[in-house]
């Protein structure tokens, strides 16, 4: 499952240089259609618990108009001016909520900048399912037949659904009730009181997902075992791998985002001390990074040197910042996992990303508790390519920005982590 936690304490943006690989396209007449590889200027976010976060690049203070995609038709969701950045980027924060039904959505965006022609965007994004969306709160131990309550908590904190909540006593048969959680009401107390001496069981419902927690009645409560806490990091790379995870993973671990797009390592984001904060915060028994999307920054040599760029001794300095890096988030007995990143569309670009990769890879060696898993070696074995054969299918990976993946990619991220983190954890 994915910890939901505060607004206030989470990111907002999944994006790497999107604006910079975006072209001017024809004039829109369907804001929905395919684009070509490449040219994308539009990218959402998802780790706003709950929520959905669009950003269009290049609008240079022009009004953007925001659509979602559903069935190859548009529907207007919003229209937003950038007043900050000097119009290099419009947010449009809240533009959709997640749902239970629908994990995978699309979204366009238009925008004509003052003398340019008109400014097309389109990106996809996966969300949670509802297998984990809520909280059962149940007392640990409860005299027969003393009041008590079972608390319902909506970690997406939207309320305006309805759930099933069934009670079964030791031997007994269940007993079922709907409770509804009006819009933006995020929790509900059920009064119990079990008359029935054992262990009761609690179960809540909602479509095809169900969880379920127990609690005693008059007699010791079975301990409860603690589940790991993993933390998903890194630059807009990392970005879906979190919801992704936290479906896989269920109830073996609890899933906290923290992605911080546009980030880098050799920029000076991406410090000791940013990942001392975050290990500070999160404590996660493992923490899977990725993060390189936005590298290529002159880095100082021991000596003060400049390094530009992607010679040997620039890779090596960065290594060992990676290798810094690693050692702080395996402190104790954690571990980590490390995301290499395909290779992108653009050739300039194809350049930096290989030496980031080769400074991952270089980072990790010899050290315990760390490994690095080759997605660039799984996306892009070649070179760059949209789709690849996976389990028997040619499946569409990448978004039309040629930089990130898309939700079918990010998945198959995560299924790799997920695979690892069962054996460990």
């Amino acid at each position: 499952m994915r910890r939901a936690l505060s607004v206030a304490a989470l990111g907002v943006v999944v994006i790497a240089w999107t604006a910079l690989t975006a072209g001017a396209q024809a004039p829109i007449i369907a804001p929905c259609a395919p684009l070509a590889q490449g040219t994308s200027q539009l990218a959402a976010a998802t780790n706003r618990t709950g929520l959905i976060d669009l950003y269009f690049f290049g609008a240079d203070g022009a009004p953007v108009t925001f659509y979602e995609c559903a069935g190859g038709r548009a529907r207007l969701i919003g229209v937003r001016t950038a007043t900050a950045n000097g119009g290099q980027e419009t947010p449009f924060y809240a533009a959709a909520s997640w749902l239970c039904d629908r994990q995978v959505r699309e979204f366009a965006a238009t925008a004509t900048p003052p003398g340019e022609p008109p400014q097309h965007g389109i990106t996809s994004v996966s969300t949670e399912s509802c297998a984990r969306r809520f909280a059962l709160q149940v007392p640990s131990r409860v005299a027969v037949g003393q009041p008590a309550a079972v608390g319902i908590v909506d970690r997406w904190q939207l309320g305006g659904t309805a759930v099933a909540l069934c009670l079964r006593p030791p031997h007994g048969r269940r007993h079922c009730r709907r409770v509804t959680l009006p819009i933006l009401v995020t929790a509900a107390r059920v009064p119990i009181r079990p008359r029935r001496r054992g262990d009761w069981q609690v179960q809540l419902r909602i479509g095809p997902f169900s969880q379920r927690e127990r609690f005693a009645v008059g007699v010791t409560p079975v301990p409860v075992r603690a589940v790991p806490t993993v933390l998903v990091t890194g630059d807009s790379t990392a970005g879906g791998v979190d919801s992704a995870l936290a479906d896989d993973l269920g109830a073996r671990a609890d899933v906290l985002s923290d992605v911080k797009p546009g980030a880098s390592i050799s920029g000076g984001y991406w410090t000791a001390a940013f990942a001392s904060a975050q290990l500070a915060a999160y404590d996660p028994a493992v923490t899977v990074l990725s993060i390189g999307a936005n590298e290529g920054f002159p880095l100082t040599s021991a000596t003060g040197a400049t390094l530009n760029c992607c010679s040997a001794a620039w890779t090596a300095r960065l290594a060992g910042l990676v290798r810094g890096l690693m050692n702080i988030y395996r402190a104790g007995h954690a571990r980590v996992i490390f995301l290499t990143i395909p290779l992108p569309l653009r050739p300039v670009a194809v350049t930096v990303t290989q030496a980031v990769n080769a400074a991952i890879v270089s980072a990790a060696t010899g050290l315990a508790r760390v490994q690095v898993l080759r997605m660039d070696l799984l996306f892009t074995p070649d070179g760059y390519q949209p789709a690849i054969r996976y389990r028997g299918k040619e499946v569409q990976v990448r978004e039309p920005d040629g930089i990130h993946l898309n939700p079918a990619g990010t998945a198959i991220e995560a299924q790799r982590v997920a695979a690892v983190l069962r054996a460990r954890l």
